[in-house]
């Protein structure tokens, strides 16, 4: 079954919505904020985004990559026509995406998957 792709505004709507959806769980506990459902609410803003997440010529997890002398795997990896685009790594809700460790790991990560 091929789905309608979502416009831009589209798009921003329901990230909104999603986001909203959230925090409002957070705020009243009612969702954990373990490791799959971080992955879960990184994967329904990809789709919304018309990435389709079950597609491996799109988007694959737990891709490795080497940094230096060791070997990391970022969450995701996201792939038009072949070509590495996007590395995606998650972070716990709590973290703040400013952490100076978060922005150099992120840097790495695209700079040795060779992201263009």
């Amino acid at each position: 079954m091929v789905l309608r792709q979502l416009t831009k505004e589209e798009s921003k709507v329901r990230i909104k919505e999603l986001v909203d959806e959230y925090t409002t769980k957070i705020k009243d506990r009612e969702h954990s904020l373990d490791e799959r459902n971080t992955e879960r609410f990184i994967e329904r803003i990809l789709q919304i985004l018309n990435w389709d997440i079950d597609n491996f010529d799109q988007v694959l997890r737990r891709d490795s990559v080497k940094v230096e002398d060791r070997t990391k795997i970022p969450d995701y990896v996201l792939y038009i026509n072949g070509e590495k685009k996007v590395v995606v790594e998650a972070k716990a809700f709590s973290e703040s995406l400013d952490n100076p460790k978060y922005i150099k790991q992120a840097l790495e990560y695209g700079y040795y998957k060779q992201v263009r």
